[in-house]
């Protein structure tokens, strides 16, 4: 079957049409999508059993890059939705758009933030022999599986997609596969890894059908591709823009979070779980048109400036051609040119520092753009999980996670710091120093009590934080902070730590007011979730008065820490001192719930061979 849930206009958002191959079209259903008795209850009531009776021999994975609360997919996973259940005999693979979709092991698994957006559904039943074929599709996806369980007997490629540890590592980086239903009907599976470094649609799907393409995708996208019209293709791709559905009125792309495909001559329908939105290659393409339009509109500009180098040049003292400072034997002598080398290239650089200048002044408004200098982080490579500030989905998961209590002020930090076993003296006065900078904290002595032993006592004196402070030849190396009492906890390496008698030109000591707190360049859903870990540390009401600022600085990938006092010397001029401590974190782990070295379920793991390969790539 086929369902299309509606978007929120009047009845809540959960109406929606229906399809099979015995309604003869769509029909609009009496039961509600969230309904006990509706097709999406029916579809997943073996599995709504399953965590109940646990019958042998079914299995099921459920995959989501959108996952319910308390998971969170990384980037690394591909853009997709769906179900897939079976037995020895038969099962379904239900593919949708649905975030959260269903919620995690819950009779009510509808999940509310999926009724503002029309959403789709597609529903098919396949013999069991099939479900190996769909197993390797999923690789491809590299699906994220936030639940499963699959027997030994079954399958390996649906294990392996259940255990999340398999995706393509050679080409090709797309398959194609013929699927038959258990009816005799048959389909065709159309997948692709990141790899591919095309659109799903223009790359793949327009080639095997030979027809021109209708994709309707999300219209709130950071990068959507344009349709694809260019006179050098034999098809097309077009976007749909708004959906008319059985006399009811249009609805935009933009509340319609539903992703599907059609041919010209209504041939072939496509339901996918991808949308049409810009991919690496893309970016990379457009940043060589870009460069090449500049050169050619800035030739004069170009001519002028080499010319004036080759003059500049000519007029200093300048070396042989084929010098080399290196030739020279004499340890004091070739030092001694390196630096004359060194000096002449800085006068020249100067020089034509100030031709540029004068150029500019002279053209005045037809003077060409200053050249941006390329650093590492504006040529920053895209990050799906980039969090948009006006997402809903991004709100209603704010609204219902772990720190959801102390942003709705229902409760106030409250901090135990201790450190590990038999700690040194440097070790603790960078303990005393943090407990003087985060408001109602308090420092302990661990004795040898595991944290395990620790985190009761703390959840029963109504403690919302444990900061441990790891040491490593009498010097911090390592912080973990465990949110109380649902977690999550992060483990951070710890760097260059520099207390308050070792800073030159520090300020006074702090004073006891609530200092404000800046978060910078926290962006992505992982550095969304540390900004608000170190947001709940300090109380929500700032005392003013006291004229101090915690911050926190994420710059590729490391986080600064700075405690500063600002100083207003005149009504036009402000100063700051710096109180002290600083020191740098680098995140090493997230895990759910509170610490958990043996069993617990980690939510994102530095893998630094993986993760730190291209230096453009960041996680925060």
């Amino acid at each position: 079957y086929i369902v299309y849930k509606l978007p929120n206009v009047k009845d809540g958002g959960l109406s929606y049409l229906y399809m099979d191959e015995s309604t003869g079209g769509w029909k609009l259903s009496k039961e509600k999508i969230n309904s006990k008795t509706g097709c999406l209850a029916n579809t997943l009531k073996p599995l709504l059993d399953f965590y109940d009776k646990k019958t042998e021999g079914f299995g099921y994975v459920l995959y989501n890059d959108q996952p319910p609360s308390p998971y969170s997919a990384s980037s690394s996973f591909g853009h997709s939705k769906g179900v897939v259940m079976l037995d020895r005999i038969s099962g379904f693979w239900l593919s949708h758009s649905t975030p959260k979709f269903p919620t995690y092991r819950k009779r009510e698994f509808w999940p509310d933030s999926g009724n503002a957006n029309a959403q789709m559904f597609l529903c098919v039943t396949f013999p069991y022999q099939q479900f190996k074929t769909i197993g390797l599709q999923l690789t491809y996806i590299h699906a994220y599986s936030f639940d499963s369980d699959i027997p030994k007997t079954f399958h390996e490629e649906l294990r392996c997609v259940a255990q999340r540890s398999c995706y393509p590592k050679k080409k090709p980086w797309f398959s194609v596969e013929r699927l038959n239903s258990t009816r005799g009907h048959s389909f065709t599976s159309f997948v692709k890894y990141t790899h591919f470094g095309d659109d799903l649609y223009s790359g793949l799907i327009v080639d095997h059908v030979s027809q021109n393409l209708y994709v309707k995708s999300w219209g709130k996208m950071r990068k959507p591709l344009a349709s694809n019209c260019s006179s050098e293709l034999a098809h097309h791709v077009y976007n749909v823009k708004e959906v008319k559905l059985q006399r009811r009125k249009s609805f935009s792309d933009t509340v319609d979070h539903s992703k599907w495909c059609v041919t010209s001559d209504g041939g072939w329908t496509c339901i996918a779980d991808m949308n049409r939105e810009g991919s690496k290659s893309k970016k990379k393409k457009s940043k060589k048109s870009m460069k090449a339009n500049t050169k050619v509109k800035n030739v004069e500009v170009e001519e002028e400036r080499s010319a004036a180098v080759e003059k500049m040049t000519e007029s200093a003292a300048a070396f042989p051609p084929t010098f080399s400072v290196s030739e020279i034997k004499n340890k004091q002598r070739r030092h001694f040119m390196f630096m004359k080398l060194k000096q002449e290239k800085r006068k020249q650089k100067l020089q034509l520092k100030k031709k540029r200048r004068k150029e500019r002044e002279a053209l005045g408004d037809k003077a060409p753009p200053k050249e941006v200098p390329k650093t590492i982080e504006n040529q920053r490579v895209f990050d799906e999980t980039t969090v948009d500030p006006e997402d809903e989905e991004v709100a209603f998961d704010e609204g219902t996670d772990e720190f959801s209590a102390y942003f709705n002020g229902l409760t106030n930090p409250k901090v135990l710091i201790t450190t590990s076993d038999r700690p040194r003296g440097r070790t603790m006065r960078f303990c005393e120093q943090l407990a003087s900078v985060i408001p109602n904290a308090h420092v302990y002595y661990r004795r040898g009590l595991a944290l395990k032993r620790i985190i009761p006592q703390c959840v029963a004196r109504n403690f919302t934080y444990l900061m441990v402070v790891n040491e490593d030849r009498q010097v911090p190396n390592g912080l973990v902070l465990c949110h109380l009492p649902d977690g999550p906890t992060a483990h951070f390496k710890v760097s260059s730590v520099r207390l308050r008698k070792e800073m030159k030109r520090r300020g006074k000591d702090p004073t006891e007011h609530y200092p404000e707190v800046i978060l910078n360049n926290f962006t992505t859903r992982l550095g969304h979730s540390i900004g608000r870990l170190f947001a709940a540390l300090f109380p929500q009401n700032p005392q003013f008065v006291g004229r101090q600022v915690a911050t926190f600085h994420n710059q590729r990938d490391f986080i600064f820490f700075r405690f500063h006092r600002y100083i207003f010397k005149n009504e036009k001029k402000v100063g700051i001192q710096e109180l002290g401590p600083r020191f740098t974190l680098k995140l090493r782990s997230l895990q759910k719930g509170t610490f958990d070295s043996k069993y617990g379920e980690y939510e994102w793991v530095l893998k630094r061979h993986e993760m730190d390969a291209c230096r453009r790539k960041f996680q925060l």
